[in-house]
């Protein structure tokens, strides 16, 4: 939840919220407001241990440093861990980056690693949040500014290296390269 302030928002769209409006989807507000999550398009899926890079957008025109954080609820409790997401248990994948006051819009890079013990599954939870001073917490009242809700998927790293075969019809007449996980390759 949050109040609104015109002059700090995520994406384009905002809408405010007295009380959160949370499910597993993570489209409760779209219930009672607008569909608003329009500040960050998170991959279908992310793997353990991939390094991920979120451009989020935001527009803080309020005239002092704004804060935005994000957690994943990477063990699938239901609940978002204010520990950071180095820690063992963490879900926090940023707090508090500075925002600094512009007339226009921006894009600043949530750059995270999915711990290997992330629970594998699809729809956890993704909250951002854009808050008009730091502190800010995974649950609760997000004070002036706006959280986002989004779902991402999880799953396990690709085992083994990819390789590169040069592929050949039965002629020996070359039909493209393919990368594929090490095994063998029968054409």
């Amino acid at each position: 939840s949050s109040y609104q302030h015109e002059r700090l928002r995520l994406g384009a769209l905002f809408d405010t919220e007295a009380s959160a409006n949370t499910n597993a989807q993570a489209t409760g507000d779209d219930t009672t407001g607008s569909d608003d999550e329009d500040s960050v398009v998170p991959p279908a899926l992310i793997r353990h241990n991939s390094s991920i890079t979120l451009p989020v957008t935001v527009f803080n025109n309020t005239g002092h440093t704004a804060a935005l954080s994000a957690w994943i609820d990477f063990n699938a409790d239901g609940q978002l861990d204010d520990t950071l997401s180095t820690e063992p248990g963490g879900e926090c994948v940023a707090l508090d980056i500075p925002v600094t006051t512009s007339a226009s819009a921006q894009t600043v890079n949530v750059t995270f690693t999915v711990p290997e013990t992330a629970s594998v599954g699809p729809d956890r939870a993704l909250r951002v949040r854009l808050r008009h001073e730091a502190g800010s917490s995974g649950a609760g009242q997000g004070g002036f500014g706006e959280t986002e809700d989004h779902t991402v998927s999880i799953a396990k790293q690709l085992a083994g290296p990819l390789e590169l075969f040069v592929l050949k019809d039965s002629n020996g007449i070359r039909t493209g390269d393919t990368p594929v996980p090490r095994a063998e390759l029968t054409v």
